[in-house]
């Protein structure tokens, strides 16, 4: 059972464009979008996403207005359950939901849109945000008696800041082997790790395939151009997937968008196209469940 997922930060884009946009995404056979900064009313989303005859999504109930859920009725989901398994009402950073198929175990969906770094948040800011989300997925997988769990969205730091790879915060770490390594080390013991599989995903790839105008795969989803800050990296990895090793090997395809198949969402440049859609690049993944 291959189950598609899309994870958009879709911010400032609005109208008939997106609309078309999300139509041909729709029509990539995506199982399920999540959308954070999503406009408070879905009903022009699932429009939207409804807008080919062959589908049929719902917006999935949470209590979460800044992640939002849409699933697809028909399809390797159909008949499929959603149960709200968790909500951040202080800040409503994260939201987790936990996904039962048919004929399939169940998998728990954190939705994540945390603090931006600009301006202002720190880093070590932003490594406290993560503590707090790591602790928040620890409980809800205690509560929930499983670790079937993926993390998901826009996380306002790349794969190497601390908080992602401090074992306190998230303990992401860049492959598959490491997972099996790290939790043997005793000073890491009593805190689980993610598989991030981003890193692969970072900078310019082996063997890059070339696109049109010889632009090459976008080397992150999100472009920071402050040519004064002589740090600055540019390119950054802010919209992420991570999984728990008991759910990083189910993990079949992974992709940053640069397109929907009819109209770019990068320039010539290949930066996303901030002033007509999103700041923020899509991120398609597949998991076989």
């Amino acid at each position: 059972m291959r189950v598609k997922f899309l994870f958009w930060n879709i911010r400032q884009a609005r109208g008939s464009r997106l609309a078309a946009c999300l139509t041909r995404l729709a029509g990539l056979d995506t199982d399920v979008f999540l959308f954070a900064e999503c406009p408070t009313d879905p009903a022009p989303i699932l429009a939207a996403l409804n807008g080919q005859a062959v589908n049929s999504y719902a917006a999935v109930v949470s209590q979460s207005s800044r992640v939002r859920f849409f699933a697809r009725q028909t399809g390797p989901l159909a008949g499929a359950t959603w149960h709200d398994r968790f909500f951040d009402e202080v800040s409503d950073r994260i939201t987790a939901l936990e996904l039962q198929p048919r004929g399939a175990l169940s998998v728990l969906v954190f939705g994540a849109h945390l603090d931006s770094p600009y301006p202002g948040l720190s880093a070590d800011g932003r490594a406290e945000w993560a503590r707090d989300v790591a602790r928040d997925v620890r409980t809800v997988e205690g509560d929930v008696g499983h670790t079937r769990t993926l993390l998901v969205g826009d996380l306002n730091m790349n794969p190497f800041d601390g908080g992602l790879v401090q074992m306190t915060a998230l303990h992401a770490v860049m492959t598959r082997h490491l997972t099996g390594v790290v939790v043997r080390h005793e000073a890491r013991d009593g805190f689980p790790v993610f598989y991030n599989p981003m890193w692969s995903c970072l900078g310019d790839r082996p063997a890059p395939r070339i696109q049109p105008h010889g632009r090459r795969r976008p080397p992150g989803t999100y472009y920071f151009d402050n040519t004064n800050d002589r740090a600055n990296a540019f390119w950054q990895m802010f919209d992420q997937v991570l999984l728990r090793p008991q759910l990083m090997e189910q993990l079949t395809h992974l992709e940053i968008l640069e397109g929907d198949g009819t109209e770019e969402l990068v320039t010539a440049e290949g930066k996303p196209r901030a002033n007509l859609m999103s700041d923020h690049l899509p991120i398609l993944f597949e998991l076989n469940l």
